[in-house]
């Protein structure tokens, strides 16, 4: 698949199929996410990656579902919110494996300065290398970014080390043949500025 192939056809998915994913194409979207730039070359991240039905289930049901207040969607982005709020748990049950991002904590929930987030922004040029991965090798992603109470009961639950954050929860499957994709939002190219805003 050609570059510009694979970035635009990454999108979320939220329904899987139960066709089993490989460990080794897991270990690629991995690779993919180790070679994401990096501040300083430090590489501040870790991979959790769960393949234990068992597990997976119980970290599900640490996602609350969510209801949209859109009961009929006038956009897309309305339409999107009342498809995959309700699907917080099920897009984590169905996918084949989970991955958690996780970076050491530090000054995250204290920023005083973009350079105290250079560990979250890497973490999320790691995540985007491997969605882009992911979706090359003819598989989908869900994500899911945790409140601070599903963080620790997911941390409680795979036994995670004090002083970490995780970023989101990465749902890896083959898409479901009746996944449904809504409409994405153009991006406005009035939005692009030369040279001064």
């Amino acid at each position: 698949m050609e570059f510009n192939e694979v970035i635009k056809k990454r999108r979320m998915t939220r329904e899987f199929s139960n066709k089993e994913v490989q460990y080794c194409d897991i270990e690629a979207i991995i690779e993919a996410g180790s070679l994401a730039p990096t501040c300083n070359h430090l590489r501040q991240w870790d991979f959790v990656i769960i393949d234990d039905r068992m597990i997976i289930n119980i970290l599900a049901k640490c996602v609350k579902n969510y209801s949209s207040s859109a009961s009929k969607p006038k956009n897309p982005y309305e339409d999107m919110c009342n498809y995959a709020f309700p699907r917080q748990q099920s897009m984590i049950e169905e996918a084949q494996f989970i991955i958690l991002p996780i970076i050491k904590e530090n000054s995250l929930y204290k920023a005083t300065n973009m350079f105290s987030l250079m560990h979250f922004a890497d973490t999320w040029c790691a995540i985007e290398n491997m969605f882009l991965k992911a979706t090359e090798l003819g598989l989908g992603c869900s994500m899911h970014v945790p409140s601070m109470e599903e963080q620790n009961n997911i941390f409680n639950l795979i036994k995670c080390k004090k002083g970490y954050a995780l970023t989101c929860i990465i749902g890896i499957g083959y898409p479901s043949e009746t996944a449904y994709y809504p409409e994405e939002i153009e991006f406005d190219r009035k939005r692009i500025h030369r040279n001064r805003w």
